[in-house]
């Protein structure tokens, strides 16, 4: 969505002249800060009057908090085609929504009034949904971030996060190539991105509970 945003822009808000700051702090946090200049005018406005709309400083621990999810770089063809949303307004909106989710509630939401006035989701759609759910998970889970390039990608936890030395043994145990730590694991994927770091979430949380289940064991014992 970002890059699309990048390509196409959308008026001199979001575009060229724009993008390199949207860059700097992430759309998401980009489009808060906008959404509070817009609110801030608003209100000097009706209170008084044009001379009175002056933006004060963003104190966001008074605000609403906000909850970056972490960054997937991987080459997935996950966005809202113009073919499907073709007015800009609208596509930028639904941007938005999926990018303001945080639980599968909300995503489903958002899929479900995208078929209601667009009809049955295409693939690109339906993997940005997909995208969606997969960095909630892996912020429950303590991801940092995903890269990926050639096949392969590298998943890293955040401080505090990482993988129980049991279960990167059971990884490295696998004979996958790469490097395994706590911090970071590497691991290959197929033509589909996507589908790929939903069965490692998938195995990863397998492993944790199986690592549990034998330090219970072993406490148990003692």
């Amino acid at each position: 969505a970002f890059r699309d945003l990048q390509i196409r822009g959308a008026g001199e808000l979001l575009g060229a002249k724009q993008h390199g700051t949207m860059q700097t702090v992430g759309y998401s946090l980009y489009t808060q800060l906008v959404e509070d200049a817009i609110k801030q005018l608003k209100i000097a406005f009706d209170e008084g009057g044009e001379s009175a709309a002056r933006l004060s400083p963003v104190d966001f621990d008074k605000g609403v908090e906000f909850h970056p999810l972490p960054d997937f770089d991987l080459p997935a063809e996950a966005y809202l085609p113009n073919s499907y949303i073709e007015d800009e307004n609208q596509r930028l909106f639904f941007y938005k929504k999926l990018m303001d989710a945080r639980d599968e509630a909300a995503v489903a939401d958002v899929e479900t009034e995208l078929a209601d006035r667009y009809g049955p989701l295409p693939a690109e759609a339906a993997s940005a949904a997909k995208l969606v759910r997969l960095r909630i998970v892996a912020q429950g889970i303590g991801v940092q971030k995903i890269s990926g390039r050639f096949s392969r990608m590298t998943v890293y936890f955040a401080k505090g996060k990482e993988l129980p030395l049991a279960v990167v043994h059971k990884l490295a145990k696998g004979k996958r190539p790469g490097v395994q730590k706590p911090d970071r694991i590497e691991w290959d994927y197929g033509k589909e991105p996507l589908a790929s770091v939903e069965s490692l979430f998938t195995l990863l949380g397998t492993l944790k509970e199986e690592a549990a289940a034998a330090r219970a064991a072993r406490a148990a014992r003692l």
